[in-house]
């Protein structure tokens, strides 16, 4: 709310919407859509209102760029994706690791046979995230859906999913709200269909890092799931 109110003030100090370049601005969706006629939407707005406002851009015919997490219901995702399918429409969803090479190298080697099998997947995020949050739409449950894992914690749970490329099993988390109204820390556990299982570890208060190791039978390969930066394979023959 703090930054609009600027943002207003700045845009009437420069005289309406020069400030912007004439680029118009609209407090109603379904004005925009029916001024404009967009061929694609950016949505980047707090995450329960992903659902709506997806739908939306699908209904007036464009394709959808989406912040994490796309939403924040299994019922919605389901309702969703049918939609895009109805549509005919492109939905992707912003995440940065799997565009990347190194990611794209990374899922080969889960599918393939250079290293073995993957067996387990452990990854950890932490962040200063409570405190700079805190006042926030992202510690109000009715806008954000969770906390730090819904968060940041989405661009690891994804990295892994993506890498693995197998349904997943089973999930079971531990979190602690630090007298929050989310998630603030947290650890996840996944069990993919194929046996390969990964644990996450969320940190909300504690300085910016991630880590990441896929160990498969004869390598154990390094990334950062966040950041999708390096790629460190140490391998190994009949288990030495």
């Amino acid at each position: 709310p703090e930054q609009i109110d600027r943002l207003d003030s700045r845009l009437k100090e420069g005289g309406g919407l020069d400030i912007l370049g004439g680029i118009p601005r609209f407090a109603d969706a379904a004005e925009l859509y029916h001024e404009v006629k967009p061929d694609a939407v950016s949505i980047c707005t707090p995450h329960t209102l992903h659902f709506d406002h997806c739908c939306t851009a699908l209904e007036a015919g464009c394709h959808v760029l989406v912040e994490k997490p796309m939403v924040t219901s299994s019922e919605h995702a389901i309702d969703l994706a049918a939609r895009v399918t109805a549509a005919g429409k492109i939905l992707q969803i912003g995440y940065n690791t799997p565009a990347l090479a190194e990611c794209r190298r990374l899922r080969d080697l889960c599918a393939g046979s250079e290293y073995g099998h993957l067996r387990v997947v452990n990854c950890s995020v932490s962040q200063l995230w409570n405190a700079p949050t805190k006042g926030t739409w992202r510690h109000n449950p009715a806008l954000s859906g969770g906390g730090m894992i819904y968060d940041t914690g989405a661009h690891v749970l994804n990295t892994i999913i993506s890498t693995v490329d197998e349904p997943v099993a089973e999930v079971h988390a531990f979190l602690d709200n630090r007298d929050a109204e989310v998630d603030i820390n947290g650890t996840v556990n996944v069990r993919f269909a194929n046996g390969t299982l990964a644990c996450i570890a969320v940190c909300g208060e504690s300085p910016n890092g991630a880590t990441g190791v896929w160990n498969f039978d004869r390598a154990s390969v390094f990334f950062d799931p966040w950041h999708g930066t390096g790629l460190r394979v140490v391998a190994f023959e009949d288990g030495k």
